[in-house]
């Protein structure tokens, strides 16, 4: 009799535990049916979803060449659209992208700056920089800025290997918010 109790209390404690690990799942699918998204999420800059495919639109080197968008295993470009006349915030912006690329360290190697427009005239020449011309057609596949429509008020974009743009930053981000999200994505 005593060892039909003691089967039946382990039963309904093998239940409670079981409910202890389903429970957080089941909340999760609540929620999320319920169309609840958190606020804020790790990436600094906006992720596009879905990313968009820029594979079968290369940027252009000085040359003409098509630029290929891999860069070593599992590699990042960094594509930056600089204004015309680039000095003061644009020469910041440079500054900051070099500084980015410097801290990846050992991964620097998997990121690539590639730069469309003149640069700064106190530009400092690096290994991850890429002097690039951006078509019209893939200019106009990017993103536009929700609140005037155009590009040049998101000059930063994060492109994956295989040329899928993944994030993009507005005017005036960050530095440091883009420099976490590539340590991230390279490890």
């Amino acid at each position: 009799m005593e060892d039909t109790k003691e089967v039946k209390r382990r039963g309904r404690m093998l239940w409670l535990v079981a409910a202890l690990f389903a429970a957080p799942l089941l909340l999760a699918m609540l929620l999320v049916s319920l169309g609840w998204h958190p606020l804020q999420t790790r990436n600094a800059g906006e992720l596009l979803s879905p990313p968009i495919a820029l594979e079968d639109m290369p940027p252009r080197a000085p040359d003409g060449s098509a630029l290929s968008w891999a860069v070593g295993e599992r590699g990042w470009s960094i594509l930056v659209l600089a204004p015309d006349a680039c000095a003061g915030d644009c020469a910041a912006l440079y500054d900051s992208l070099h500084r980015v690329w410097l801290t990846q360290g050992r991964h620097a190697d998997r990121v690539r700056v590639l730069w469309s427009g003149p640069l700064p005239a106190d530009a400092v020449d690096y290994a991850g920089l890429q002097a690039a011309s951006v078509p019209d057609a893939l200019r106009a596949r990017l993103p536009a800025d929700a609140t005037d429509g155009s590009t040049a008020a998101r000059p930063v974009y994060l492109v994956d290997g295989r040329g899928f743009l993944a994030l993009a930053y507005p005017q005036g981000f960050d530095p440091s918010g883009l420099r976490k999200d590539l340590a991230r994505l390279l490890k």
